[in-house]
């Protein structure tokens, strides 16, 4: 009886030290800030000498490490919700994944799509228009002061001097005179007893009259033919002078008609760059509108990234919370699985499971993420561990 109480008061001890000094097992899962739950009121142990209980709470069949009959040593795992804790680890580590690409995730910064400028239209030049219409207007001008020129100097001058040399020629003739000699002499030769002499000076005046008409009828047709020939002048002169009068009117309307098709020309041109004009504004605005439409974008998308990242952060610190609560249940003692027995289905949904413990009390751990909370009952240590 002595050796009894001995050791009974050996077993108080080691189990009031472990009590004000526990040793808390970690998990193995990723290293995460634990928070313990701290019972509400933390009771002393009552040692034993054979029994041992643990009430645990697990998901399953499959969260329970041993069987009855099983041999344990002080810290082997006999009950862990690893369903649970793998599955909140799988949404840790994917919601840290996310956490990850929104953290390195940039955003694009909205570029001002520059619109090229447009050449501005030079002056209008009408220079060589104009010189050409000054041109075809001197020439014009010019043809008529030789037109009226030569009309002013009279030209028929030269057909009344022909005409005036062709009336002399006319005067001067002898064919009349030729005809009146022809007719003495046939006279004197009918007439009785005429001397020789006579008729021969009146033959030898004839034969000078004949001589003096043939010349005056030559010169009567030069002198017609000069005549023709002058007047034939006159008329291609006066023909050329309207005609290149005519040539010149021409060429003014030409120099005319190319000014204002210059003058068209440009017209239409400025009426394009107005249009071009119009169509850059139009863009310049749309691309500023743009731009702000994708700052506005830029901002709202920066706005939900860092909330996205504060509601992830958020959903990690709740998994970090729920592993936490995840209690490891391990053997306090060395021992043997005595019995294993389910109780109940808590409204939580976790499985109520007791398990018997048979050996030596040991005075190290017993359950990680969470204290020890002992009670007492008539068969040895019933130990809780709330998730």
């Amino acid at each position: 009886m002595k050796l009894n109480i001995g050791a009974a008061i050996a077993v108080v001890s080691l189990a009031l030290g472990s009590l004000f000094h526990p040793v808390i097992v970690q998990s193995q899962s990723k290293p995460t800030p634990v928070t313990p739950v701290v019972p509400s009121k933390p009771t002393t142990p009552q040692p034993s000498s054979k029994h041992l209980k643990v009430l645990a709470s697990i998901s399953g069949t499959s969260d329970l490490k041993v069987h009855q009959g099983d041999t344990v040593k002080v810290g082997d795992v006999i009950a862990e919700r690893t369903t649970e804790r793998t599955h909140l680890e799988v949404q840790r580590n994917q919601e840290q994944i996310a956490l990850k690409k929104l953290e390195v995730s940039t955003l694009i910064q909205p570029q001002l799509h520059q619109i090229p400028g447009i050449v501005p239209l030079p002056s209008a030049n009408y220079a060589v228009e104009v010189a050409s219409i000054n041109a075809a207007s001197s020439k014009l001008n010019q043809a008529r002061t030789a037109y009226e020129l030569y009309q002013q100097a009279d030209p028929t001058t030269l057909t009344t001097s022909a005409a005036q040399d062709l009336s002399f020629v006319n005067e001067r003739s002898t064919s009349q005179a030729v005809i009146t000699q022809i007719e003495k002499v046939d006279q004197l030769q009918s007439v009785e007893d005429l001397p020789p002499e006579v008729l021969t000076h009146e033959q030898k005046t004839l034969d000078k009259l004949k001589d003096t008409d043939v010349k005056a009828n030559a010169e009567l047709q030069l002198k017609t033919a000069e005549v023709k020939a002058a007047k034939l002048f006159q008329a291609e002169k006066v023909l050329t002078l309207k005609s290149n009068i005519t040539t010149m009117v021409a060429e003014l309307q030409l120099a005319n008609s190319k000014l204002e098709a210059a003058r068209t020309h440009r017209r239409q041109q400025e009426y394009q760059h107005s249009i071009e004009l119009s169509r850059q504004a139009i863009a310049i605005n749309s691309s500023r509108q743009e731009f702000a439409k994708a700052q506005r974008e830029l901002s709202e998308s920066e706005r939900r990234r860092i909330l996205d990242i504060e509601q992830v952060r958020s959903r990690i610190a709740e998994i970090d919370a729920k592993i936490a609560q995840i209690a490891i249940y391990k053997a306090p003692i060395d021992g043997t699985i005595k019995r294993v027995k389910f109780l109940e289905q808590g409204s939580d949904g976790l499985l109520k499971v007791e398990i018997i413990l048979e050996g030596g009390l040991s005075s190290r751990g017993f359950i990680s993420g969470g204290q020890p909370n002992p009670e007492s009952s008539s068969r040895g240590f019933n130990l809780k561990a709330k998730p």
